[in-house]
């Protein structure tokens, strides 16, 4: 538990910071899942923490809500298939909200200019931009250690895990698993 509290993995993106506030696996007996926004204190962390600060002022069942999209969408790009219809039209609608300005500056460049007002249109404006990447190549992943699934953007092809944590505790796992089926 100490390790989500520290939540090393926030700050980073927002989009990761959103949908990884669930972790598979992840209670102290390692029967269920961990849902930050359900545990008081793990909440106002991650409120404290999270860069995005329109983020962290949304209501809770707006996050909530706003998390379930994100985690569908970063779900269906890890397994490379299509994006569910009710979640891209919601994603679709939300990104309404944040309008991009485009313009070119005097040394012939393009510049975007974020002008969103709306942290859910913002967000899901990033999240149809990953789901879309990740169609070219891999850009998102959901590490495979145990008590962890979070979502990530591998630094390598082969990367399996999102931190160096979760990789050695996947590799020690592994390890007892073979000790025990020679025992």
């Amino acid at each position: 538990m100490r390790e989500l509290a520290e939540m090393a993995w926030i700050g980073k993106d927002d989009v990761f910071d959103l949908s990884n506030t669930v972790t598979l696996g992840g209670s102290p007996d390692g029967s269920g899942d961990i849902d930050f926004f359900t545990d008081v204190g793990l909440t106002a962390t991650w409120r404290i923490r999270t860069q995005a600060r329109d983020l962290a002022t949304l209501r809770l069942d707006t996050l909530i809500a706003l998390r379930s999209l994100v985690r569908a969408a970063l779900d269906a790009a890890d397994r490379e298939i299509r994006l569910p219809k009710p979640v891209r039209e919601s994603l679709n609608n939300l990104s309404v909200g944040a309008p991009v300005v485009l313009t070119l500056d005097a040394h012939g460049h393009l510049v975007t200019t974020d002008t969103a007002a709306d942290a859910q249109g913002r967000i899901a404006r990033k999240v149809l931009q990953l789901f879309v990447q990740s169609q070219a190549s891999v850009v998102v992943r959901r590490c495979l250690a145990p008590s962890c699934g979070m979502f990530f953007q591998p630094r390598r092809t082969d990367q399996a895990w999102c931190t160096t944590r979760c990789g050695t505790r996947a590799r020690a796992a592994r390890y007892r698993e073979a000790r025990a089926a020679t025992t």
